[in-house]
């Protein structure tokens, strides 16, 4: 009897933890989005042109060594100024060639501050890591001993 007490109580202790470390991540993507949506409302639309494609090898968390991609494009302001800028992701395959049009956003305040307005540039990872918090936080909701009820 005493052992499948402390085992409830183990349980108890890895989903409280898991509540809170998914809660945590959650709240970490809530303000990557929160930032991305305050970038985007506060930026402006331009086209850029790609510039260079930057390879950096990089280790994986299993050790593997990868190449990411990182594109380098120019735009201009509103008022002609030219900027150039690299892009804050990294893709896998190289997505983008010299000459190439890309959809731009800069700040107003700070037209050097400019990312590519993809999907994947802009939201992905926001998007990555609250749902991983999400996740983390279910498991430690609906995580049950094998010999627990559902709803336990």
């Amino acid at each position: 009897m005493k052992i499948e007490v402390r085992h409830d109580i183990k349980n108890e202790k890895i989903r409280r933890i898991l509540r809170l470390v998914g809660a945590l991540v959650l709240v970490v993507g809530l303000a990557f989005m929160g930032y991305t949506w305050w970038f985007v409302s506060h930026s402006v639309a331009t086209t850029g042109k790609v510039t260079a494609e930057e390879d950096r090898e990089s280790t994986t968390s299993d050790g593997n060594k990868e190449t990411l991609y990182y594109a380098s494009f120019s735009y201009q302001d509103a008022s002609g100024k030219a900027y150039t800028a690299t892009a804050g992701n990294g893709e896998k395959t190289a997505s983008y060639a010299v000459g190439d049009a890309v959809p731009v956003r800069y700040t107003k305040s700070n037209p050097a501050d400019a990312k590519i307005a993809t999907f994947g540039q802009l939201w992905l990872v926001p998007l990555v890591v609250f749902l991983v918090g999400l996740g983390i936080w279910a498991g430690g909701k609906f995580l049950r001993g094998k010999d627990e009820p559902a709803g336990a």
